[in-house]
């Protein structure tokens, strides 16, 4: 908790002068009708210590809204518009029970490979996270490999073939970043996989900066034309595993910078997914 605190520790600032300056002019207005010598407080001690128990009231509160605040909206109304939100994006995207529609992006590499093996796919990335869940309840490799080439046949989306020297493992056509292929799930959910990075000779997965515009773009853009109003759960993503590593921070602040300034194209709720684990490193509130 001291730690959550202290990643929190502008937002507790503001929060507690608010409250402090709104239980003062409560206090004030109290005072108004009725005098400290009415309520038997008259030495200039117990006055003082009346104004310093409103500045701890103050805190307290201010330190229990961060606590149990664990979204933040940043734009937007009740329908449509940019939130932030601790969770966890494979329970989002895998519920349990039935729910109310909506879409989880799912950022990939450019070539939509669908192994963790032969050290492709990271098994701790979010890609590899949701193929290990997808492919185990919903259908075999080579039939999500077919769709998703049937998918981008059908729309005529452009790519470049690789030869097997530039990448010795998996699939060999990479698509722009960007390019989003819908996939139904379980659940009324969709998944968007999201063309993000790129693997190197060696495997490795890059993303250069331009290529990480391209990627928030392309998913704008398709959300604009296909999403239907329905909710989005985007999670934080290009920071722990494309090279190279980027601050956590930085990239909320980028992704959080380009959603608002692309927020006439956004016609649905699109919920940016903080890691839970990051709760004690990074606030929500300060977006």
């Amino acid at each position: 908790m001291v730690d959550r605190i202290k990643a929190n520790i502008t937002v507790l600032i503001k929060y507690s002068m608010a409250y402090w300056s709104s239980l003062s002019a409560l206090a004030c207005v109290w005072l108004a009708f009725i005098s400290w010598d009415d309520m038997g407080i008259s030495g200039k001690l117990y006055r003082l210590l009346v104004l310093l128990s409103i500045f701890v009231v103050s805190v307290i509160l201010a330190v229990i809204t961060v606590l149990l605040r664990k979204r933040n909206k940043v734009f937007g109304d009740i329908n449509k518009g940019l939130e932030l939100r601790y969770g966890d994006i494979m329970k989002i995207g895998f519920p349990k029970k039935l729910s109310n529609k909506r879409i989880i992006v799912i950022p990939v590499n450019r070539c939509f490979d669908l192994s963790c093996d032969e050290n492709l796919v990271s098994r701790k990335s979010i890609h590899g996270q949701w193929i290990e869940k997808f492919l185990s309840s919903n259908a075999q490799q080579d039939d999500v490999h077919q769709y998703i080439q049937d998918v981008l046949e059908q729309r005529q989306v452009p790519f470049e073939l690789l030869e097997p020297c530039n990448k010795k493992s998996g699939y060999l056509r990479r698509y722009s970043p960007g390019t989003v292929v819908e996939i139904k799930g379980n659940n009324n959910v969709t998944y968007y996989l999201l063309a993000l990075s790129k693997f190197d000779e060696e495997l490795r997965a890059n993303c250069s900066e331009m290529d990480f515009y391209k990627t928030l773009h392309g998913l704008v853009e398709y959300y604009d034309a296909h999403g239907q109003g329905e909710d989005l759960y985007c999670p934080i993503m290009g920071d722990h595993i494309a090279r190279p590593i980027r601050n956590t921070s930085d990239i909320i602040s980028f992704m959080v910078s380009f959603f608002r300034f692309n927020q006439k194209n956004i016609h649905g709720k699109v919920h940016m997914v903080v890691y839970n684990k990051m709760k004690s490193d990074i606030s929500i509130l300060d977006y």
